[in-house]
């Protein structure tokens, strides 16, 4: 698999956003992996033409750099963040938790299918947890 942007491009794009602290320590094979993870998570849930001439939409880098620096700062072990996913409800005493099985914790950085826009069609899960399906093309 081809990343969707270089570390290049990247290091651009960050040069002047706020928050981008994770991204300016992050060592050079940190930000090529970040790089490469969030380019598969964006084929993983985006439909788009690959292009002829090479060149990406700048919509998708911009996509994957969102991605990357959200797979830079994200602690996925945090245990409230892990205690709270898919919770339904929940009692306290006797203590009781019902979890909604049909949940998919988002998994793409808040603002990359907004960056993307209409460069991809997302196929991805919904943020109620059901997956949305792509319609056949004609």
């Amino acid at each position: 698999m081809e990343p969707l942007t270089t570390v290049d491009f990247a290091n651009d794009f960050f040069t002047n956003r706020l928050h981008a602290e994770k991204w300016e320590v992050a060592s050079d094979e940190d930000r090529e992996k970040a790089i490469f993870t969030a380019s598969g998570d964006i084929i993983k849930y985006f439909v788009f033409d690959t292009p002829h001439d090479g060149v990406i939409d700048d919509r998708l880098q911009v996509g994957t750099c969102l991605q990357a620096i959200y797979l830079l700062t994200r602690n996925p072990e945090q245990v409230i963040d892990a205690l709270t996913k898919g919770i339904k409800s929940a009692r306290v005493g006797p203590v009781a938790t019902e979890f909604n099985k049909d949940f998919v914790a988002p998994l793409l950085a808040p603002g990359v299918i907004d960056a993307i826009g209409d460069a991809a069609e997302y196929v991805g899960p919904s943020q109620s947890g059901t997956v949305r399906v792509r319609p056949l093309l004609t």
